[in-house]
């Protein structure tokens, strides 16, 4: 029996004697989409981190495919593709110089990660130093990392952040194609009508509460398109906030 995907067991966070996420589980099968929504401050980044490897949980367990980030946090890092809230770019590196770093550390083939570079309009930029660049190049120097070599599972963090409106549907069509092709998509945003174009399903987050979850098209079909919003408003009044 093979060992669907992610799966995150009682997963919780401490910081500065504070519970900042609260006990946390669920399970992410290959070529789905989950989004975490909620408002800043949620917990949505902190969730990411620790998915990611970058944050290690105070409790709980994380395993991808069976892999554990603490026991073997190489070869975990090489089977995620990760985008970060905050951009971490060195900026007298050029692109062409930040992709083949990265193409180096997660062991993908340049052709891979340079394929990805044309595919996000990077091509005009590459021997450019990141610090010249706009926050739009920014993001999407990072989002073809995370993306390139086929992850197996894809940790966004807002990735829509920066990205104006046509790389924002080729980010969709990329997705798509790394949904189909078997990865597992766990990513981040508070805005709604972005979770509902993106993905399968949405886990709300409040304060580093689980307030609800369910597959998009549920909701759509409870209370509407743009359902989403409703949605949360509703958990929230629900739960006293």
């Amino acid at each position: 029996m093979t060992t669907p995907g992610l799966v995150v067991e009682e997963v919780s966070r401490h910081l500065d004697g504070r519970l900042v996420v609260h006990p946390l589980s669920f399970t992410l099968p290959p070529g789905r989409i989950l989004a975490l929504c909620g408002a800043n401050g949620a917990g949505k980044s902190t969730v990411l981190k620790m998915v990611a490897g970058v944050l290690p949980p105070s409790g709980g367990s994380i395993r991808l495919d069976g892999l554990a980030p603490a026991a073997r946090p190489r070869d975990y890092a090489r089977a995620l593709g990760y985008l970060p809230d905050r951009d971490p770019l060195p900026p007298r590196l050029t692109g062409a110089e930040i992709l083949a770093f990265f193409a180096a550390l997660k062991g993908i083939a340049r052709p891979q990660i340079t394929a990805m570079a044309v595919r996000l309009g990077l091509e005009p930029v590459l021997d450019r130093a990141a610090g010249s660049l706009s926050q739009g190049y920014r993001r999407r120097l990072l989002l073809a990392q995370a993306l390139a070599g086929r992850p197996r599972l894809l940790v966004l963090d807002e990735p829509g952040n920066g990205l104006d409106p046509r790389w924002s549907r080729e980010l969709g069509r990329l997705l798509a194609e790394a949904r189909t092709a078997g990865a597992a998509v766990l990513l981040s945003t508070h805005f709604m009508e972005e979770a509902e174009e993106l993905a399968d399903e949405v886990l709300f987050l409040h304060e580093g509460r689980v307030l609800g979850r369910g597959p998009v098209a549920a909701f759509q079909a409870r209370f509407g398109v743009p359902g989403l919003r409703r949605a949360f408003f509703d958990l929230l009044a629900a739960a006293g906030v």
